[in-house]
């Protein structure tokens, strides 16, 4: 009896632990309304702050998210297309922190971050990587693309993953969106 239910309790663990890496997002993935995650971040004050902070700048492609981790933040494996700072090389690919997870199958976000898309280009401010994983060095403004536009506004004001797609980036207090304009004019303008 006792090992029956050891075996038991060993195929729960095993079964959950793996629908967590089978977690998937998509356009129509629910946001999560209820849940505010907050984070103590340093905002740059311009374009030269962000890149004294960083180790990394590199522009990337999004590949895949690996593990979509339920403690407020995902890991993602990009491609390094150009390497404009540190000593990461073209074509290697890498680990980063997201500040986003799920939660009962639902977006949450850290702040107002939105998740890459796969196939799609991002410039990257990357800080000293964590157990081989680089966060972004500065949550919201440690990722940029060159496509994609900037608002005023919060992710609980959206229903689905896809209305927030066509955004970069989301300015949810006086001032966020124009140091976020400003700075991210700056990054295309040095690297392309």
């Amino acid at each position: 009896m006792k090992k029956m239910l050891v075996m038991m309790l060993f195929l729960v663990i095993v079964s959950a632990s793996c629908s967590l890496q089978n977690q998937k997002v998509s356009k129509n993935t629910k946001i999560a309304k209820n849940i505010s995650t907050q984070a103590d971040y340093e905002i740059p004050k311009d374009f030269d702050d962000l890149v004294a902070n960083s180790k990394d700048i590199v522009k990337v492609k999004f590949i895949k998210n690996k593990d979509i981790g339920d403690n407020g933040s995902t890991t993602s494996e990009v491609e390094i297309l150009k390497a404009y700072k540190g000593d990461l090389k073209k074509a290697d690919t890498i680990d980063i922190s997201e500040p986003w997870h799920l939660t009962n199958n639902k977006y949450t976000a850290v702040e107002n971050y939105i998740a890459m898309e796969e196939d799609k280009t991002y410039t990257l401010f990357l800080s000293d990587a964590v157990d081989k994983v680089r966060p972004l060095v500065s949550m919201g403004y440690g990722k940029f693309s060159e496509t994609l536009k900037e608002k005023q506004g919060f992710i609980q004001e959206y229903n689905l993953l896809g209305e927030i797609q066509k955004y970069d980036f989301l300015g949810g207090i006086d001032g966020e969106l124009k140091t976020y304009q400003q700075i991210k004019k700056q990054v295309f303008e040095k690297y392309k």
